[in-house]
């Protein structure tokens, strides 16, 4: 049994090897807290979901022109050039608006006699990488369209079957965004058919912004984060009334699914195509902005009306949409016309929008209880359309408006501040900052009058509050907030978080092997088999504590090499291409492994030691290794990762057969990796082997590119599921 029952090592066994290590790991242990902490500063984007897409794009909503709601099928080489033109001179890109983006109708019927995707040449005589490198010129990027089935709606050649073939396309030309419709499918699902595309991209060495467009039809937004930057969850949006309200109030549905890298797509804009009042326009734009809606302009900008550009161009309301914080702004009233939309901004924001859907004129208010705050609580309200700031209010915010329009505004606390508790987790995604949920500022200590009563009795609300707390107020007077699970019970980790967790790729292939090509891939391969040789005659089947040595021993690489690209980062001013949040989010999980089967084997305290002595010994060693040949380094990696597959395919084939026995996955594990609640040990290491998989395939890629003679930034890292 591996149970806490028998120590795993003997007593003189361990002493003989801790006396000569223990000054190692001594000095080790400010390193391991070093690398950590670089993790931290690294990735700087703590609050999101380790399950995105990693290609570094879309952390906020994308801005640019789609030519298919003004335009369709009319599209040629001279208007795109005249629309990036324009999108400079009118000052949007100087705004955010970035991209151009080409929908359907642009390729020729057939493809070459290759297989490949062909420009239409009488629409695009130039070719496509002739206008990138115009629309490059200007500043600005440049987007395609292409479908996930074997024709276009348009029915120009489809991408379904020639995935990685078009996606080498696209990244030769120089295209940067790329919409993927969803007609002419055969029938399979586009949970099947959209990660292909997916992975192609990814593959392609060129970071292209990935838009799912399978009109919300099997709801991507539960489960398209890790497969696209964006996903339509609605049908197309026409130029009126109707479909405008119609499609905000689907996408609403899916608020809570949105964050930074991965947004919900109502559809592109229609303001200044003519269907709907200015009013309409400005409440479609406020609207789209508020739920961190993708801005692709729709209307011929070249020769849009002073009325419009002064919509498409308001700082304000385009800040709302930019908003660091990344939280999808959503519905907080219901069942009337009258209603109120809000969500949170960063610096403790919040934004909000009155709008009356109403036939007729008006009064909508928004009650600070709909909108989480506390009603003693005094804001200023900043007027984004007008420009202006009123006079500060408490309790509510009304307006009378004419019939579908709209107020925008952004609050900002004077005197009280944000409800503690829950009141936040129904407006901010999961993917967004958590600590402003409970933000309740000391404003009395910053300010020099107030009776003394007054005083005292705000002191023993803070003490409440503490004690109401499991995280005491840190230095600024900001409360740490109570995080819970889905269900509503409290969450009990500090390790992680619930928008760290995710659910491991069981699906990957594991039997995969590097075969040794080359003297320096040999000799990493036949030094991970020594090793092997040495852990199974000391571990012998005591699978607990040999798992327990090799996460120890796991966690060091991407430790290592993460800190080595950070620093060689910060030295060169050059970006990594994800790399250095591969390496380190790789070193994160291996902890998580540890930490795991620490729970199950129940270490006393000098296996502990021996655990920690162990880890300071090899990223001594393993520091040392990096800089000589990062290659050889990730070449032995991966094959150490290669050895972690099969000794927990061991670990697996004994519990099967009974000689370890199947008990209750423990807690953290159920949490970390999202497991049924009644998960057992056999769950547990059939995620933790998934996970060493993928490690092995990160670090084999890795080395692969190097012996190539590149460098890992010229290739995006395939981070995968976590």
């Amino acid at each position: 049994m591996v149970m806490a029952a028998a120590p795993w090592l003997c007593s003189w066994q361990l002493r003989a090897g801790l006396v000569a290590i223990c000054i190692s790991f001594v000095f080790n242990t400010n390193c391991a807290i070093a690398a950590r902490q670089l993790m931290r500063s690294s990735t700087g984007q703590d609050h999101i979901r380790r399950n995105l897409l990693d290609n570094g794009l879309g952390l906020t909503p994308p801005m640019g022109w789609n030519s298919w709601n003004h335009f369709n099928c009319h599209i040629e080489e001279k208007l795109i050039k005249e629309t990036a033109d324009s999108m400079v001179s009118t000052g949007l890109a100087a705004l955010g608006y970035e991209y151009i983006n080409l929908d359907d109708c642009w390729a020729e019927q057939n493809r070459d006699s290759e297989g490949n995707l062909v420009a239409k040449s009488s629409a695009f005589p130039s070719g496509i990488k002739a206008l990138a490198d115009y629309v490059h010129s200007k500043g600005l990027k440049l987007g395609i369209y292409s479908d996930a089935g074997t024709l276009t709606c348009q029915q120009m050649p489809g991408s379904l079957g020639h995935e990685e073939q078009d996606a080498h396309t696209f990244a030769s030309w120089g295209i940067d965004y790329l919409k993927y419709d969803n007609c002419y499918s055969t029938g399979t699902s586009p949970k099947e058919r959209y990660p292909v595309m997916s992975k192609a991209l990814l593959n392609s060495s060129r970071p292209i912004f990935f838009s799912l467009c399978e009109w919300g039809v099997e709801d991507p937004a539960t489960w398209a984060a890790s497969v696209g930057n964006s996903w339509r969850t609605t049908g197309d949006i026409s130029d009126n009334w109707d479909s405008m309200t119609s499609c905000a109030d689907q996408n609403d549905i899916w608020a809570s699914y949105a964050g930074p890298g991965g947004w919900n797509d109502p559809d592109m804009l229609e303001v200044g195509n003519g269907g709907m009042t200015l009013e309409e326009y400005r409440a479609h734009f406020s609207i789209w902005a508020l739920a961190k809606a993708p801005l692709l302009i729709g209307c011929d900008i070249r020769s849009m009306d002073d009325a419009t550009l002064s919509l498409l161009s308001n700082k304000e309301v385009i800040a709302v949409n930019q908003d660091k914080l990344g939280a999808q702004g959503k519905q907080v009233t219901s069942g009337t016309d009258l209603q109120v939309w809000a969500g949170p901004l960063s610096d403790n924001r919040v934004a909000l929008v009155l709008w009356n859907r109403s036939p007729s004129k008006a009064t909508v208010t928004a009650h600070w209880s709909d909108i989480g705050l506390k009603p003693a609580t005094v804001v200023e309200a900043r007027d984004l359309w007008e420009h202006s700031t009123g006079p500060s209010v408490s309790e509510k915010l009304s307006a009378d408006l004419e019939s579908h329009a709209c107020k925008m505004v952004a609050l900002r606390s004077v005197i009280g501040g944000l409800r503690s508790g829950r009141s936040w987790n129904q407006y901010i995604s999961p993917a967004a900052v958590r600590n402003v949920e409970s933000a309740e500022f000391q404003w009395r200590k910053m300010m020099s009058t107030g009776s003394a009563s007054a005083e005292k009795e705000e002191k023993e609300s803070e003490v409440k509050k503490v004690e109401d707390s499991t995280v005491v107020s840190n230095y600024w007077g900001i409360m740490r907030p109570k995080i819970t699970r889905e269900d509503g019970t409290e969450w009990p980790w500090n390790c992680f978080k619930p928008w760290d967790t995710y659910r491991a790729d069981t699906s990957i292939d594991l039997s995969k092997h590097h075969v040794p090509k080359n003297f320096q891939d040999r000799v990493a391969f036949r030094a991970v088999k020594f090793l092997r040789v040495l852990s199974d005659l000391y571990f012998k089947e005591r699978h607990g504590c040999h798992a327990m040595m090799l996460e120890t021993v796991a966690g060091v690489p991407g430790m290592v090499g993460g800190m080595v690209l950070h620093l060689r980062s910060l030295r060169r001013f050059e970006h990594s291409g994800g790399w250095i949040k591969a390496l380190l989010e790789e070193a994160e999980n291996e902890r998580m492994h540890l930490m795991t089967v620490g729970e199950l084997v129940k270490p006393v305290w000098h296996e502990r030691l021996l655990v920690l002595a162990a880890q300071g010994v090899f990223f001594n060693a393993f520091f040392v290794f990096y800089l000589l040949s990062p290659k050889i380094a990730h070449r032995f990696t991966g094959y150490l990762e290669e050895e972690a597959v099969i000794s927990y395919t061991d670990y697996l084939k004994a519990i099967e057969d009974g000689k370890i026995e199947n008990v209750p996955a423990p807690a953290i594990a159920i949490d970390y990796w999202r497991l049924p609640k009644d998960a057992r040990l056999l769950d547990v290491i059939t995620v933790i082997r998934a996970d060493e998989a993928h490690h092995r395939d990160v670090n084999h890629f890795a080395s692969d590119i190097q012996f190539q003679g590149k460098e890992l930034r010229e290739a995006p890292a395939p981070i995968g599921y976590h």
